[in-house]
Order: structure tokens, then sequence, then C-alpha cells
């Protein structure tokens, strides 16, 4: 399946836009069994064979050597990406001389050389390295650590493997239709970052999924050809869907705790908590599907943005929903937390905490005791311990008091752990979702 003339003759299909699902998945894996050279030398033979058959030829240049011209267009792309870190489209430079297969060249390869809606927004040198990524990875009762140290193939889960590409980031790479599953429970494959941690995994389809810290998503061990991809995700992402030319093309469904968003073709960020959900489009179209007369809404224009909230109780005690804003913002906000060096200049103090939770796992169990006129001015690289936060906080004003593990600003006398619930409200009930937006002195008992 995966010796050369196979692999040349799967290029070839793909030049020729006939490419299938099962050619597409053996091409995936063949990049990791093949040296990058070996593959670039296969399909230069491929061009070669066509050139030469007279199938992509122009009128009155069937007499130029090709194959030269690509091979030394190549080794130049490649000495590019070595010297200069300088991104430059995989199309060739001849493609008035070899036609419309060049163009087809082109589209194969523009996973790894055309800039994403994030790439162009931050510069390589301002983002967190993905040398530094790390996360764990679990599987039913099985459970990978990945470290900076993690190198090559990782594990196989079901009819997938995951695998840490040389720049950090993960893989996640189907397996040929053999290695399915013919029935029985099928766990979901669970990718989970601690505090301080952040990781990129690429999904069998061509997608990528950034993790920010403490923050989690589930992809399901699923059969090839199912009509639409399913995630589930916890905590922060930067999500990028491909589009693909398939004349059905598959919806990406990314689930969250409050709704659900899709998309066919999107990159956009989400914050995704069990009191709030907030979506922020960076490039394409997303649709965000939420459980209310509002709940539905189609992000097409860089920078739309909208939040969803739990908000107050209803006379049964249940926590409902709404739609809080809707608003065009700087798309570079959204994706602030991938860089290495954060920076705060006159920010909501209650929003800077909330941040730092996420980043550090503080224990912070409410924010609603800070006052909302408190600021704060941080610098925060992405390696700061823990105490420096700390730092910038009292140095801000703020009183913090530790009870049972978690973080308190409301003093020691109306720690929230102490607070009665209002009448007719469970005290089963998380105490952030049940004064989400509230003034939390209103819930202490005159």
């Amino acid at each position: 399946m995966y010796n050369p003339k196979n692999i040349k003759k799967i290029i070839r299909r793909g030049l020729e836009r006939k490419l299938s699902a099962q050619d597409a998945v053996i091409l995936k894996s063949a990049q990791l069994i093949y040296e990058e050279n070996e593959l670039l030398e296969l399909e230069m033979d491929v061009l070669e064979e066509m050139v030469a058959e007279r199938t992509m030829g122009a009128p009155g240049q069937r007499n130029i050597d090709t194959g030269t011209i690509i091979r030394a267009e190549r080794k130049q792309y490649i000495r590019q990406l070595l010297i200069g870190g300088m991104r430059v489209c995989a199309g060739i430079v001849v493609v008035g001389l070899i036609g419309s297969g060049v163009l087809a060249l082109n589209e194969w390869w523009s996973e790894r050389t055309v800039p994403s809606a994030y790439e162009k927004l931050v510069v390589a040198g301002n983002r967190v390295p993905a040398s530094e990524f790390a996360c764990t990875v679990y599987w039913g009762n099985s459970a990978t650590v990945v470290g900076k140290e993690s190198r090559g193939r990782l594990g196989r889960f079901g009819d997938k493997e995951l695998w840490r590409r040389d720049n950090g980031e993960l893989e996640l790479v189907q397996l040929p239709s053999q290695f399915s599953f013919s029935a029985g429970h099928k766990p979901d494959i669970r990718v989970v970052t601690d505090a301080q941690q952040q990781c990129a995994v690429w999904l069998p389809d061509g997608s990528l999924i950034r993790l920010d810290a403490g923050s989690s998503f589930s992809y399901p061990v699923e059969k090839l050809g199912a009509p639409n991809m399913e995630i589930s995700l916890a905590g922060r992402a930067l999500i990028r869907v491909r589009e693909h030319a398939d004349p059905h093309p598959r919806t990406a469904v990314l689930r969250t705790p409050n709704g659900s968003l899709t998309t066919q073709a999107g990159e956009f960020a989400v914050l995704a908590n069990r009191t709030d959900t907030r979506v922020t489009l960076l490039d394409g179209r997303v649709d965000g599907h939420f459980p209310i007369d509002d709940g539905y809404r189609i992000l097409t224009n860089r920078g739309d943005q909208v939040t969803y909230d739990r908000c107050c109780t209803d006379a049964d005690g249940n926590i409902n929903m709404k739609l809080s804003d809707v608003t065009r913002t700087d798309p570079w906000q959204a994706v602030a937390w991938t860089t290495r060096e954060r920076n705060y200049r006159n920010v909501s103090l209650r929003e800077f905490i909330l941040e730092m939770n996420r980043t550090y796992n503080l224990g912070v169990k409410s924010v609603n005791c800070i006052p909302e006129q408190m600021t704060i001015t941080a610098s925060v690289h992405f390696k700061d311990p823990v105490d420096k936060i700390y730092g910038y906080i009292r140095k801000a004003g703020l009183a913090m008091y530790e009870s049972n593990g978690m973080i308190s600003f409301c003093g020691p006398e109306l720690d929230p752990g102490r607070l009665r619930y209002p009448d007719g409200v469970s005290d089963s009930r998380d105490l952030m979702d049940v004064l989400h937006g509230r003034d939390l002195l209103a819930a202490v008992p005159r």
C-alpha cells in the first residue's frame, strides 16, 4: 500500500483532481513514512511522466525540460524554509509553462505553506513556541503524557495513531480501514492541558485544535466517511477547519457546555465555560446554536464576536442563558493568550484574575467581591512563576484569602464558602453558577 509505485499513483490522481477520501488517508500516512525529499522525488517523477505524455504540456513548449525547472524551484523553496523561515507559496513560478497541474500541486502543499488568518495576525516570533507544548492524552483507561522531550509516534488509539511533529505539534493519523473497529465500545480520545500548558493537535481531516492552559477537547474514534466531525470542548481554544473540495463537505460540530458551533471552513477562537461561551471569528464562517430564542447566530466577518452567558435563575431555580453581547472586535485580543508575552494596561482587575485563573489554575471561586472599577497594569511572560501573578494582584491593592484550597477576595467574614444561598436555590448548586453576574453581597441575609 505504501510502496513508491502506489504512492505515485495516488499523487497523480491528486494532480488530476481525482483523489478519493481513502487516497487522502494513505497520502497523509505516507508523509510520516517517507522523508520529505523522498516525497518530493516521487512528485517530480509523476510530473515528468505527465509532461512526457503531453497531458500537461503547453503548445509550442514541449521541448522545455519541465522536470529540471520543477526540481530547481522545489530545492530553492526548501532552502528558503531552512535558512530564513520565509513563508513562500508552494506553487511553482513556471505556472504558465506547465499549466493547471501545478495549481493542483500548489493546493496539495497549501497546508504547510499558505499562512492561516492566525499566522498573519500573530507573527512566529511572538507566539508561544510549539516546542514548549505539553498535554496529556486519555483514551479509555490509558493516559499518554506528552512533554517537550516527546518525539515521533506516541501511541495508537484504535484506528488512529498519535505522532508528535518535529516542531512540537501533535497529529492524529487515521490508519487504513483494516484497523477500524467493527463493533463494541469506542472511547473518545481526550486531550487535556494543565496549568501553564498549551498544545496543538492536527486531526485526520486537516483541522487544527490549539488548546490554552486548563482546557480539554474530546475527539471520537469514528468510522471513515462519517457525515460530520464532532468535537467537545471545555476551556479555550483556537480552531481551524479546512475547506474541502468534496461535493458533499463534512461539517465540523464543536459542542460546548452551553451549545454548539458548526462550520465547513472557518478559523475562530472560542472560550467555552459552564458560565459563558464567547466566539470570535478570524476567517471563514461559523454558525452558533444555543438553546434560547435568539441563540442562532452566523459569524461571517473578521472580528465578529458573540457572547452567551448563564446569567440568572427562574422561579424553579433553573439557570437561564442570554445573548449578552454581539460586537465587532480586534481579533488579536481573542488570541493574545497564544503569545509569549501578554501586556495588560489599565484592564479590569476582574478580567485579569479570570485570565490568570485559567492559565495558572489559581483556584479562584468568584471575582464578584472585586470592585468593578479596579484596574491593573501588568506584563506576563508564558514562563513566569505564579508568585509573580500574586505580586501583581497585591500591588493592585487587592487582598487575597485562602480557604480550603480556594482563593477568595471577599475577606474572612464574607468568605463565599460561608455565604447562605438565596431562598429557593438549592445549596447543591455551584456558587459561581448561582451568583454569576450578580453582586455577591446580595446573597447575604440582612
